[in-house]
């Protein structure tokens, strides 16, 4: 094996004889379009050369060391070390997503040797970091790295694009955290991309022996979950597959998970999705196969298409009605008041007690309490307020600026006080009486519609 300085791209000689060797030669009877062959010739100056099929950049230089300094090489480079279409923060939410494109970038550019790992506990079992990072630790992943980092070797130069393509699909903030590790992925004196992953998963949310127990918590609350999002069924299924595949991660699983969902979605506020889930529910209970990913699928295209028609939590018949009712009676209020407002109070009602109140007249201010404090037996029914002199008067029973023997009985209502007195009693035990339950609102709204028609 030739060392990383080479001029060229590193291959095998012999191999590479192999190859010509087993490339078929195409006939002029032969499709032009033959898709069976791994190989395929294609003229270039008049001469014909032999082209490798392969479905990606990184297949078509499947276990040869690249050279950078070509042409090909640096465009290589530059392109498999592109930052992925979305940033990563480190947080839990995104890391599923983040986790999805960078297993097709390495697809495309060909890492996926360096991702594969034997089970530590079943030999004959191959385990991807990208789905079973929960299986491999990060001791492994490194025990594993230092067999070809700072090697000259593919694989080497695959971890380190890799790790360069990672670096810059983190946020400012999540790359000040990752690189406070980067004794832990340092192999060998180089940066390994796997390793590299393995500490942005673990950063990413709590990633121990407590986790497994913590997603299926996270399981069973479903049903408090849903009301938290405001019955947003897509952000839902989403929630609940990301719990799913942390699970699956660390080679765990539940049987219960149709039976949370259910229970989930009978906490949404929409009755018609409701009625709509029961159905599935019953044929369930009835010994019907209603698989997860199915129930999941019907519901949130349920959801999807009250919300295209403007369904989606609208108000019952039963509700629109009582609606309708309570903006009819508020109208003719509006209407009310504005009639009397215009026409006055009626004739010979002009300012009688409460029809002063009633139709706007002011009403006269309320007397000071102490002018219906009498006097003591021993005290002057004469006493002097401010710079005023005031006389105490039987017949009104109150104080007075005219002097008792000149009374004319103006304004003299026979019991007043009395009268009063007993209705400041009645009041007091009436509001000491238990509160009557109040009637049904739609009633209540339909006595008082009835009575403002009757009017």
């Amino acid at each position: 094996m030739s060392n990383g300085d080479e001029s060229t791209v590193y291959h095998d000689p012999e191999a590479s004889q192999r190859d010509h060797e087993d490339t078929p030669q195409e006939s002029p009877s032969e499709s032009a379009d033959e898709t069976e062959s791994d190989s395929s010739k294609k003229t270039v100056n008049g001469s014909n050369k032999t082209i490798k099929f392969a479905r990606t950049p990184g297949e078509a230089s499947q276990g040869h060391i690249i050279d950078f300094r070509t042409p090909e090489g640096n465009k290589f480079y530059k392109e498999a070390t592109k930052p992925l279409d979305s940033l990563h923060d480190l947080s839990a939410t995104n890391l599923r997503d983040f986790i999805g494109l960078l297993e097709h970038h390495a697809e495309v550019y060909d890492w996926t040797t360096i991702n594969e790992f034997e089970d530590p506990e079943d030999n004959e079992r191959i385990l991807s970091l990208f789905t079973d990072y929960g299986l491999l630790t990060l001791r492994y992943i490194q025990k594993f790295a230092k067999g070809y980092e700072g090697k000259t070797n593919r694989a080497t130069q695959d971890s380190q694009m890799m790790a360069d393509c990672i670096i810059r699909s983190l946020t400012v903030q999540a790359r000040q955290t990752v690189t406070l590790y980067k004794q832990e992925y340092t192999i060998n004196q180089v940066q390994s991309g796997p390793c590299m992953l393995k500490v942005i998963i673990r950063e990413s949310h709590i990633d121990t022996h407590a986790t497994t127990r913590i997603i299926r918590d996270k399981l069973q609350t479903l049903d408090t979950y849903i009301v938290s999002i405001d019955s947003d069924i897509v952000k839902f299924n989403e929630h609940v597959k990301d719990l799913m595949q942390q699970l699956a991660a660390r080679g765990e699983t539940t049987y219960d998970l149709l039976s949370y969902i259910f229970k989930a979605y009978e906490q949404v506020n929409d009755k018609v999705f409701v009625t709509y889930i029961e159905r599935f529910k019953d044929k369930f209970d009835e010994g019907e196969y209603i698989g997860t990913n199915y129930l999941m699928q019907v519901a949130q295209n349920k959801y999807k298409l009250l919300k295209e028609e403007g369904k989606w939590n609208a108000p019952s018949s039963e509700e629109e009605e009582l609606v309708a009712l309570r903006a009819e009676v508020q109208n003719l209020k509006i209407s009310k008041a504005n009639k009397v407002k215009s026409e006055g109070p009626p004739k010979g009602r002009q300012g009688k007690g409460k029809e002063k109140k009633k139709y706007g007249v002011p009403k006269k201010p309320r007397k000071p309490s102490w002018m219906y404090i009498p006097p003591k037996p021993n005290e002057s029914h004469t006493k002097t307020v401010g710079d005023k002199e005031w006389h105490w008067c039987p017949k009104h029973e109150c104080w007075v600026r005219h002097l008792p023997n000149k009374c004319e009985g103006k304004g003299y209502v026979p019991n007043k006080r009395k009268n009063r007195n007993e209705g400041q009693q009645t009041r007091q035990t009436e509001e000491h009486q238990p509160e009557q339950e109040p009637p049904n609102k739609k009633v209540k709204m339909a006595e008082a519609l009835l009575a403002y028609l009757q009017e």
